[in-house]
Parts: C-alpha cells; sequence; structure tokens
C-alpha cells in the first residue's frame, strides 16, 4: 500500500485530518480554520518567511546528503553498538503482528512529516508566533547538532548491521531503501533526529501548558520512538542522544532566543564555530589525509546557507506583491 503513489496520498491526507482534527477540538467550524491557518500564513509575513525558512532547511537536508558520498565511512562504531544492543532489539521483532508492524511504518513513514504541518496549521489557528517560529529555530539547531556526528560519527541502521535484525518497514513499503534514502541516509543515525525533532516538540508545548497540543504530541511522540527501534532502523543509543538533543534545543530555544532575545546572528556564527570545530576533530580522528575533504564539505556548507540567504531577500520583494493580490482575491470571496 506504501508503494503506491495513491496510497501515499490517502495515507498523508488521512494524517493531517485526523491530527488536525484533534488539534481544532471537532468538526464543526474546521474547515472554516482551515481557510484562517492558510490565510493567516499567507498574509503574515513573518509567518511566511519562517515557513519558507523550514523548506529551505529540508532543501540543505538534501544537498547536505548528497554531500556526505564522498566521506570516510566506518562500520567500527556500529558494530560496537550492535554487539551491546543487537539480542534485545532481536527479542523485541519477535512479536510482529501484523497490525503492530502496519502502524508502526505508517507512524514512521506518514505521521512524523505530517506532524510538523499540523503543528504549524495549530499555530496559526492559535496565532502563537512562539509555536510558528519554534518549528524554525528547532529544526534549524537540531539539525545543526546532529550534522557533525552524521559526518564523523557514523552508525549505520541497525538492520544493516545485524542480520538477525529485519528493517520490517519494507512488508508494506518495499521501494522504502529507494524513495526514502533521497531524504535521509543509512548511516545519519545517531543521534536520532526522528527522536530529537518529536521530543523537541512535545517539550515545546509542555512548557507552553498548551493541554491539547501535549496530548496529541505526547502520544505521537511515543509511537514515532518505539517504531524507530521495532523497525530495525535505530538503535537505543540514538534514541537516548535523540532525547536528550531534543529535551536541550527546546531549553536553548526558549531561554536564550525568547527569554533574552538575542539576535539570530549571534547563534548562526556559534553554530559556524562549532561546525568548524567538529570537523576539525573529526578530520584528526578519522586521518589527515581526510583534512581538506572536511575543509571543503565546511565551506560548502556555508555556501548553502548564503544562498539561502540570497533566497530570503528575493522572496521578501516578492512577498508585497503577493500579499496584495492575496488579499484582493480573499476580499472579493
Amino acid at each position: 500500500m506504501f508503494g503506491s503513489y495513491f496510497g501515499k496520498i490517502i495515507l498523508s491526507f488521512f494524517s493531517f485530518f485526523f491530527l488536525t482534527v484533534i488539534l481544532h477540538g471537532g468538526f464543526r467550524g474546521y474547515l472554516k480554520s482551515l481557510f484562517v491557518s492558510l490565510k493567516r500564513l499567507l498574509t503574515t509575513r513573518e509567518y511566511l518567511l519562517y515557513f519558507l525558512g523550514i523548506l529551505l532547511l529540508l532543501l540543505l537536508d538534501v544537498l547536505e546528503l548528497k554531500g556526505e558520498s564522498g566521506f570516510p565511512s566506518s562500520y567500527l562504531y556500529s558494530y560496537f553498538i550492535a554487539k551491546i544492543e543487537a539480542p534485545l532489539i532481536i527479542k523485541l521483532q519477535s512479536f510482529q503482528p501484523a497490525w503492530l508492524v502496519f502502524l508502526l511504518s505508517y507512524v514512521y513513514v506518514f505521521l512524523f512529516p505530517v506532524l510538523f504541518v499540523a503543528i504549524l496549521y495549530y499555530g496559526l489557528i492559535k496565532d502563537n508566533k512562539t509555536i510558528i517560529a519554534g518549528l524554525f529555530y528547532i529544526y534549524l539547531i537540531n539539525y545543526l547538532v546532529a550534522m557533525p556526528f552524521y559526518v564523523n560519527l557514523p552508525v549505520y541502521e541497525a538492520w544493516s548491521i545485524h542480520p538477525g535484525i529485519k528493517l520490517l518497514i519494507e512488508k508494506y513499503y518495499p521501494q522504502f531503501n529507494v524513495e526514502y534514502r533521497s531524504f535521509s541516509g543509512i548511516n545519519n543515525n545517531f543521534p536520532s533526529l526522528h527522536t530529537a525533532l518529536s521530543v523537541s516538540f512535545f517539550y515545546l508545548a509542555f512548557k507552553l501548558r498548551d493541554k491539547r497540543l501535549t496530548g496529541v504530541l505526547g502520544v505521537s511522540t511515543g509511537l514515532i520512538v518505539i517504531s524507530t527501534i521495532y523497525l530495525g532502523i535505530h538503535w537505543i543509543i540514538d534514541i537516548i542522544a535523540g532525547i536528550f538533543l531534543g529535551v536541550g534545543v527546546v531549553y536553548f530555544y526558549t531561554y536564550q532566543i525568547e527569554e533574552r532575545e538575542i539576535m539570530v546572528n549571534f547563534y548562526k556564527k556559534l553554530a559556524f564555530a562549532f561546525l568548524a570545530i567538529v570537523f576539525f576533530l573529526g578530520g584528526l580522528i578519522n586521518g589527515a589525509p581526510h583534512a581538506e575533504k572536511y575543509y571543503a564539505y565546511l565551506k560548502q556548507q556555508v555556501s548553502y546557507m548564503e544562498l539561502q540567504e540570497k533566497a530570503a531577500t528575493k522572496l521578501k520583494s516578492l512577498y508585497d506583491v503577493f500579499k496584495n493580490e492575496f488579499k484582493e482575491f480573499t476580499d472579493r470571496l
């Protein structure tokens, strides 16, 4: 079912509908809330720019994955982890009812990405800048912290290292390793971004004392974390690191950016300094011959960020024109 184009559309639509109806609080006024959220997104410059920033970060993620192909890879860390954790995961996978495999495969492939859109919808309905800006900053900080580990400390997915661990998701999504890998690498495992991002948004909702959002994200986060291990993708240590990362990022976002209101430029400089240090240490660990590759890779990431800034500047200039056109259209309705 996951393999067909029609099936993917249906499951994606169902996921969005299911999550947003719960967040809305029922069917009454639901369609109106969708229109209000879309209008607010397209007519509020700050919200639209945060949304476009998230899309650009997703593009950066894909470009970064392509750049990783020229880097040295090591199975050493993966085999060390497998010796400790493989027996537990194999035992967990010994229980394979069809409904459970389908449910957790659906959660990993469809519920997780659609969760971002549902949170955006909720933030727009509530007109909550902290939630909408949080989608961008939380993803950015999680990504910047996780990326150096993916390059310097490659931990391969559990199923690819140990023959006793199966990639159960292939039962319903046979093309998973062909289609999904354009957005995710087989060695981008430690820390788990599925876990880190899910925990980040759950913890943010908890800190905001939003009971409805906290409840929805609490259940979805639990399912996402379980699915990453049960399906044979992540190790337990990836999950633990993802939890610490997710909690730390929300603390960093809410305390540093929201309460102290320090300029984002400071964090950008701090991020590049962090990347430079980690890449330098990674070059020493993996061997001097790879130092030039790490330096070139860092420069590539900087150029992507500069390209993102230029794109954002152009989008700002187009925004005013688009806003007036959209306002005229909505006024006529």
